[in-house]
């Protein structure tokens, strides 16, 4: 609780589309940048746990910030989702 709460600290910047244990998942990634990465495309992409913490697991950020063709990559995201 306490992790939460540090990671979090503004209670207003939760977003209510996500539960808590998408934020369980969430607190497990150190870098700011990813976490924020992760909230923002599971609530544009309304990612069900599973699908977040397989997201997070195959280094979607990752893959991103180092590709060239960003574009490609989340279009292939989208096509594993459905």
């Amino acid at each position: 609780m306490r992790q939460f709460y540090l990671t979090y600290p503004i209670r207003h910047a939760l977003r209510d589309e996500l539960t808590w244990t998408h934020y369980r998942l969430l607190l497990g990634i150190k870098d700011a940048k990813a976490r924020s990465f992760y909230e923002i495309e599971a609530v544009n992409n309304n990612w069900s746990v599973r699908e977040l913490d397989r997201q997070i697991n195959s280094l979607l950020f990752e893959r991103l910030t180092l590709s060239k063709s960003k574009r490609k990559i989340m279009e292939f995201v989208k096509r594993e989702e459905n």
